[in-house]
This record gives structure tokens, sequence and C-alpha cells, in this order.
């Protein structure tokens, strides 16, 4: 807060006693003429003195009430508190009527302009943090420019610089990264462009590093190159966790379980293919109890009916592959609850035999097909849920793997997925590659939330 000038602001109610020693000794030179004009100069200042010595020795207080309320101001001292101010101003009032409400007027005035400065220097504030927001910005895009491949080129035009990329078309692309145009000085322009080109190519492959430089030059705390060192990131080492010798067989059969399971399904999803469109099946997947009658295979073998259709390759194919062994190692993989599921029994016993009817056939593969994928999206799932937990520095292990089965069981059993697809169907029915495009993005997405894709839906897929 400034001082208030109060020798100044109340030169009539605390005249100085030299101005006022002067002016009484001029006007009474004046009134004598010019033969006692230097004992009346002098003569206000002994009169003073005389009253003084008068007093001290009668000790009565000779003081005039000018002199008093000077002195007592004098031991009071610069007010702080508004119990001094108000005292500064009483004082005041003894001398003359209404001089301390003009001190307290002037207290207030100054209190206005210190709270006028303030709303100045908080805006002050407030203009520097959105200009350094904007540079905060305006490097954070460079940033992104380089993690896409591409590096800028700078270029300064008078106090301006700019940073200058291409779009996917080719089309060069302009983005103010600097301006200190209004000041008419180019020298610091001419700086910041030589500080980002060169931190652009000491520092293309490391983003973060390059993040931090681009936001100092532009914020003035880098001025000369050699200072890049000071705020290069070091990047911590990566900890990432193992597969452990114990789980290392575990991974591999669940890796092999897998990867029979997938192709299994593959080769069920072909045969039944084939057989809906020779009209083995009905609406629901069932064997079509109208079939024969309709195909002329009254009495009809399993075999003699493929023979016709020209499946007998294809069920001889699948009748080897899926062996009891393989089978098995297919269940011994499934999801907990799965293996003792009734529902697999039918399974377990292999694939019937040449006397077994087409409905048993069928029946056979409907619990074929729901084992394989069950078997396949287990595997996945679990290998994606070790595969993280190495990543975050921890060792694979099966604790965390039934709570994410079961949450991508419920999220596959509640067709997430499929609502998701459905949705980007109707989003797009006339752009089949944004169509394509905005299902593989939803899969991904499936994906790695979830550890696995149902299986139906794999690759775009839907059945």
């Amino acid at each position: 807060m400034a001082q208030i000038d109060i020798q100044g602001l109340f030169k009539d109610v605390l005249p100085n006693e030299v101005i006022e020693d002067k002016s009484e000794g001029v006007r009474a030179a004046n009134l004598v003429g010019t033969l006692g004009g230097m004992a009346a100069y002098y003569g206000p200042q002994r009169e003073r003195q005389l009253r003084r010595a008068a007093g001290g020795l009668l000790g009565i207080d000779t003081r005039t009430e000018a002199e008093a309320a000077r002195e007592e101001l004098q031991k009071l001292g610069r007010p702080q508190t508004d119990e001094e101010h108000q005292r500064y101003a009483d004082i005041l009032d003894r001398v003359q009527a209404g001089a301390g409400l003009q001190y307290m007027m002037g207290i207030a005035q100054e209190r206005r302009d210190a709270q006028e400065l303030d709303l100045k220097e908080r805006k002050f504030e407030l203009d520097q943090t959105q200009v350094r927001e904007n540079i905060r910005i305006n490097s954070m895009n460079l940033v992104r420019e380089m993690e896409a491949g591409q590096k800028p080129k700078y270029f300064q035009t008078g106090g301006r610089v700019v940073a200058v990329t291409e779009d996917a078309e080719g089309n060069a692309k302009t983005e103010v990264i600097y301006d200190d145009s209004d000041k008419g000085d180019d020298s610091n322009a001419l700086k910041i462009r030589g500080l980002m080109t060169a931190a652009g190519n000491r520092y293309s492959d490391d983003t973060a590093s390059f993040k931090v430089l681009a936001e100092n030059i532009l914020a003035g705390n880098i001025t000369d190159a050699k200072d890049f060192e000071d705020y290069v990131v070091e990047e911590e080492p990566v900890v990432r966790g193992s597969i452990l010798a114990g789980m290392q067989g575990e991974a591999s059969e669940n890796s092999q379980a897998g990867m029979v399971a997938s192709q299994a399904a593959d080769r069920v999803t072909d045969l039944f293919g084939d057989m809906d469109k020779n009209g083995l099946l009905d609406a629901e997947g069932n064997f079509n109890e109208t079939f024969r009658s309709m195909g002329g295979f009254v009495g009809s073998t399993q075999n003699q009916i493929f023979d016709a259709l020209g499946m007998r390759d294809d069920i001889s194919k699948y009748r080897t592959a899926a062996t009891r062994e393989i089978n098995q190692q297919v269940v011994d993989n499934l999801p907990p609850g799965v293996a003792s599921d009734r529902d697999i029994e039918l399974f377990k016993q292999g694939f019937p035999s040449e006397n077994a009817g087409m409905e048993e056939i069928v029946e056979y593969l409907q619990q074929a097909r729901y084992v394989y994928e069950e078997a396949a999206e287990y595997a996945a799932m679990r290998e994606s849920v070790w595969n993280k937990m190495i990543e975050a520095g921890e060792d694979a292990s099966d604790r965390q793997t039934f709570t994410a089965w079961s949450k991508f069981k419920n999220a596959r059993d509640n067709d997430f997925l499929g609502v998701a697809l459905r949705m980007i169907d109707e989003q797009y029915p006339d752009d089949e590659n944004r169509r394509a495009l905005e299902r593989n993005k939803a899969i991904e997405a499936f994906n790695d939330k979830y550890g696995a894709v149902p299986y139906k839906y794999r690759f775009g897929q839907t059945r």
C-alpha cells in the first residue's frame, strides 16, 4: 500500500515549522519595513523558543495543538491496522474538524487502488496462464504429428514461427506456434525456429522428450540447444513379469488346445454350411425331419446320404480329425464348469459310428461346435489375461482368469458385440468400406476389453 503524504495532505492542519516560521517572519518584516526585517524574520522562532523555555520552567505544556498532534503522530508511526488508522484520524480531528475524515477517505482510496492493482495482476496471471495453455496445446499438436510419422518443418516470418506438416491427402497444413510480431523484434522468433528444428531433428524418435522440449522452448525456458539434456525425459526401464517354470507347461497346453479347438470349430462350421445348403437342417439348425421323404432318401444310411450329397470325403476327414485323444485335450482345457456339463456327454463319446442315424450326427456336431468354440474362446481369453499380467510386471497365473472369464461370458451371452455391430450396419448402410472399418474397430475394442472375441464374430463375420 502506498504511504499517504500526511504533511502534504494536511499542511494547513499540521504546518511545517520551518515554513511557518518563514511565513510569519516575512509577514512581520512587511509590517515593520526593511529597517527591522532580519529581526522580524527570526521573531516567530525566538517567540516559540521563549514559550517552550517558560513552559519548561513552570511545568506547563505550552505546545500548540498542531505541535502536540505532530509529536503524537510521530510516536504512533506508520499505522497498519484499522484501529491505528482511526487513532490517526482522531488526532487530526482535534486540530481541525473534518481532517480525520479526509485522512480516512485517503486510506480508503489507497485500498481501492491496491484492490484494482491486485485485480490487474490476477488478470495478467490468468492471461499468462491462457498463453501457456495455448503453448501447451500447440506443442501437443506437434507431438501428435510426429507420432503419426511426420516431422514438422519450421519457418519464421518476422516475429512469427509456423510449423508445416501434411494432411492425409498430402495438403500442407500450417500451424502458428509462436507469435511475437507485435514487438517488432524478430530475434526471439528466429531463435525459436532454430531450437524447434534442432529438437525435432534430434528427438524425432523420442516423442516424450520432444514434447517437454517443445513446451519449454515455446515458454522461453530453453534458450540454447545445449540445455536440451537438462529437459530430456529419462524413460524408466519397463518391468515385465514372466511365465514361471510351473506355468510354462500350462501355457503350452493352453495354446495347443486353443489351436486344435479353433481348427475343429472351423471344420464343424463348414460342415453345417454344406448340410444347410443341401437341405439337411431346418431353420433352428436341427436335422430336417422331412429331408428323407423330400429328397428320396427314405431308408438310406448316413453314408449313402453323404455319398449322394458329395459330402462323404468331408465327413470322413472330420471323423479322422475328431479323435478321442484330441477331443479329450480340448475337454481338459474347457472353462471351469463346462467340462462337467451334461450337454457335452455325447461329444465326449466321440464321433458317432457309421451305423448312427442322421439325427445323432447332427446332435453330435451341435455339441461339438459348442465345445470347440467354448474351448477356443477360453484359450484366447486365458492367454490374454497372462499377457496383461506380464505387461503389468506380474508373473503369469490363473488367479485372475475366473473373473475375466465371467466378464467375457456375460458380454458374449448378452451379445454386447452383436448389438454394436448392428448399430454400425444401420449407421452406414450404403458405405461398405466405412462399415467394414467401423466393424473391425468394434471387434478390436471388444477383444481389448474382454480378452477374446466370440467365435461367431471372428474376422467380422456373423452367423
